[in-house]
């Protein structure tokens, strides 16, 4: 693999990308005002319908945005001179390659940032929006946009120029591979307890029957003791939501505090069981093999293009085609598996609460997510790592165990 083949396997992968985003728009576009057959078997508020098919093409136009305007710049990086001249120029300022690549990693970042910058503002302030902003909303989206750059270019310096250090030295590529790996473990390990609260304030669960009953399903589940906790989003919103994060004693539940102002205790203990059946069901363990199985295809990727100029510029062009590699051969393959573990999860749950509470909460998290809207075959296909709304209702049905 040379140069020229990564400048086309990158631009076959924005092709692909960028089609599939264009087939989602016009199936969009395409969706009646009024309520399907197969959807109205499940919903009756036809204002509930509109707005999730609005929210999805706000959405999916973002998405588009944001596909393109990045393919874009990747593209142009690497069909013109840029890419070698800043490169040639990273290494005199820094003296040395992995020095190049820091500098670089921090560049490519604030390259990113500044391309994506216009659609996160379009998706806080134009989409997602059911009231008008306010100032208190314009400092928030700027505080958390300047973390978000800090992060990306502390991470992406640190990562090529790591790789460059690693790939130079004794632990070459085998290097890049295990401090990846031990990198993707890091971050299950440490998301709840370090990341997420740079961004939302996280308390400790309220006491009462319904801590106790949550409490109950991991004791009847086998799991050891976990910590319950609630995402605050009085400053800044997130949609209703839950999960189960971390790895040993960071292990957390983490519910966001509108589901619980929103949900009946039947219902928060039913999504509750759904995230205790990703456990289970060994789904975590299942991802994590799946990320180091990729990290491996990006470390030869990396490895077979890291003859073609100097190491700080052949790396970061063995970013962009590992990246485009991952689209066109891994992502449907992984998107199908994670589809699957979500429907296991939910038949766990039903036989913990019971299908029709399992239903109920599925119901009410797709009404304020605006989730209701299906999408075309090639975008599930490629990019829904949940199955469409309907479907897990559906199967929800078949198990026959709505009674209970």
């Amino acid at each position: 693999m040379d140069g020229s083949l990564v400048k086309w396997i990158v631009a076959l992968a924005a092709l692909l990308e960028i089609m599939i985003h264009l087939a989602e728009w016009r199936f969009l576009q395409g969706l009646p005002e009024s309520i399907p057959p197969e959807t109205g078997r499940f919903l009756s508020n036809p204002f509930v319908w509109r707005r999730s098919v609005g929210m999805a093409r706000g959405k999916t136009a973002i998405r588009l945005g944001i596909t393109a305007s990045l393919y874009a710049l990747v593209l142009y990086v690497l069909f013109t001179p840029l890419l070698e001249k800043t490169g040639a120029w990273a290494l005199a300022v820094m003296g040395s390659n992995a020095g190049a690549g820091v500098l670089m990693g921090a560049l490519s970042a604030l390259a990113a940032w500044c391309v994506v910058l216009p659609w996160s503002w379009a998706r806080v302030f134009l989409v997602e929006r059911d009231r008008p902003s306010t100032l208190d909303d314009v400092r928030r989206f700027w505080y958390d946009q300047s973390l978000y750059l800090l992060l990306a270019m502390t991470l992406s310096a640190g990562a090529l120029g790591g790789a460059v250090f690693l790939s130079e030295g004794a632990g070459g590529f085998l290097g890049i591979y295990v401090a990846l790996v031990f990198a993707e473990f890091l971050l299950v390990w440490l998301f709840p307890v370090f990341l997420l609260p740079v961004f939302f304030r996280v308390k400790d669960f309220p006491e009462g029957t319904l801590k106790e009953k949550l409490l109950e399903i991991f004791r009847s589940a086998g799991l050891g003791p976990l910590k319950l906790q609630v995402v605050d989003t009085s400053q800044k919103s997130m949609p209703p939501n839950a999960m189960l994060s971390g790895l040993g004693r960071a292990r957390r539940f983490l519910l966001v505090d509108s589901l619980l102002k929103s949900k009946s205790e039947e219902e928060v203990a039913a999504i509750l069981a759904h995230e205790v059946g990703h456990w289970k069901n060994g789904h975590q363990t299942q991802r994590f093999f799946v990320a180091v199985f990729v990290q491996a295809v990006l470390v030869a990727v990396i490895w077979v293009l890291s003859g073609i100029g100097p190491r700080h510029v052949a790396l970061l062009k063995g970013v962009f085609a590992a990246h485009a590699l991952l689209v066109l051969v891994f992502q449907p393959f992984i998107i199908r598996k994670m589809q699957t573990q979500e429907l296991e999860a939910d038949a766990f749950a039903a036989g913990f609460a019971g299908a029709g509470a399992m239903k109920s909460a599925l119901m009410g998290l797709a009404s304020p997510n605006r989730g209701w809207a299906p999408s075309h075959f090639l975008y599930t296909f490629w990019y829904e790592a949940h199955p469409p709304v309907v479907k897990r209702l559906e199967a929800l049905e078949k198990i026959g165990l709505s009674g209970k």
